[in-house]
């Protein structure tokens, strides 16, 4: 594919926008200057056996509360979809579960679609406020996440979606451009960059077939994908990417090469924004747990007993000191427990058994993740506190 043809492929109809920022229209999401978009309120048919789901979102922002709500809330959730929950209705998330069990609210700031540094930049939204923060922050990283933080607009690599949004469902609209992340000219650190599209009014520029060219024209994950399509690449871009990253240049094999520096610089974004919340969650006196989360192909690779493709960045996380949960392991040592195909035990948990999380697969991942949070939790959740009531922030748990 040649680079003109997949910029033609990129353009936004107008409608679609007039949609998307009409506030009277169904859809799934709403326009942020800085992030791209947030969600709202809606009722959707993609749940466990084609089931309508409800989702409610708080004028806060967050998911909304069924368990506990009235209480005062310590524990905090940042991530995508996987954190948000989507495709089931809102008691029915991993933070309810655990909220039930507890007996203690956990907040839900997921938002589907987010990287790792989106999610970071709403924690450092919602941690800063006082009605809205809590003590112990998880921030959640799905196997995409690494990527979409240095995604300027993650309609680039998203050509399924594009196609349901222009043939099926204008109303989902999401994957407008957001503030990213981008190496620095040494290679050694990261530059945090604005949205390419900041005002409503500025969507309007995706429409603009030579905008895009010209905003795109250089960009790194735009001439990935062209690789990795066998299309129409510049090599120049992936050759200087490869110098900041300390990499490899050989393009001998174009697309193969586009995929290992695409792996490599997803990754090391996400240590910088490791870095990022634990140094932010420091300064404002909180605790962080980093969870690592994935889609069933990677679910898939780990029951399989494959080699998973974050372990670089695995290992780097297990040097930081900060407590790690890791669904990649947990799966892997679940799956041992029955005997069943790969195919059956990703059913068992997952929607159709490759979308997100059903019922029970979040049930599984709340359950899986109970004993880490008995661990860091300081007092005990109410359902596990034996002493006196401790301290004013206890009395508020078990009220």
């Amino acid at each position: 594919m040649k680079f003109k043809a997949f910029v033609q492929d990129l353009v936004v109809d107008r409608q679609i926008v007039d949609t998307f920022l009409d506030v009277h229209q169904p859809n799934w999401a709403v326009f942020d200057q800085t992030l791209g978009y947030r969600l709202r309120s809606a009722r959707v048919r993609d749940g466990v056996d084609g089931c309508w789901t409800q989702s409610r979102y708080v004028p806060f922002g967050e998911r909304r509360m069924v368990n506990h709500p009235e209480k005062h809330c310590r524990i905090a959730t940042y991530g995508n979809s996987f954190t948000q929950c989507h495709q089931v209705s809102d008691g029915e998330t991993w933070q309810e579960q655990l909220a039930a069990h507890f007996g203690e609210p956990v907040r839900n700031y997921g938002i589907g679609g987010y990287g790792a540094y989106q999610a970071l930049l709403r924690m450092r939204t919602h941690e800063t406020c006082p009605e809205t923060s809590g003590d112990y922050v998880i921030l959640n990283i799905f196997d995409d996440d690494h990527f979409r933080s240095i995604d300027r607009w993650r309609w680039i690599r998203i050509g399924e979606f594009r196609k349901e949004v222009r043939q099926r469902n204008p109303f989902y609209f999401h994957a407008n451009p957001w503030s990213f992340l981008r190496l620095d000219t040494t290679g050694k650190g990261f530059v945090e960059h604005p949205s390419l599209c900041p005002t409503p009014e500025s969507l309007y520029n995706l429409c603009d077939e030579d905008f895009v060219a010209e905003a795109f024209r250089d960009d790194f994950v735009l001439h990935c994908e062209l690789a990795k399509a066998g299309g129409d690449y510049d090599a120049n871009v992936l050759r200087h990417t490869a110098d900041l990253l300390g990499m490899s240049a050989d393009l001998g094999d174009a697309g193969r090469a586009a995929e290992r520096l695409h792996v490599a610089y997803a990754l090391r974004s996400s240590e910088y924004v490791v870095e990022a919340a634990k140094a932010f969650c420091a300064e404002k006196g909180k605790k962080l747990m980093v969870m690592l989360s994935f889609g069933a192909g990677n679910i898939r690779c780990a029951v399989s007993g494959g080699e998973r493709f974050d372990r670089g960045f695995k290992a780097w996380l297990d040097e930081t000191g900060l407590p790690v949960f890791d669904l990649f392991d947990e799966h892997r040592e679940d799956f041992g427990q029955f005997r069943l195909t790969v195919d059956a035990y990703l059913q068992r948990y997952f929607i159709g058994g490759y979308g997100h999380y059903n019922p029970t697969g979040n049930h599984f991942c709340a359950f899986s993740l109970k004993p880490d949070l008995l661990n860091w939790l300081d007092p005990k959740p109410p359902a596990y506190f034996d002493g006196g009531i401790a301290s004013a922030g206890m009395a508020g748990l078990l009220a």
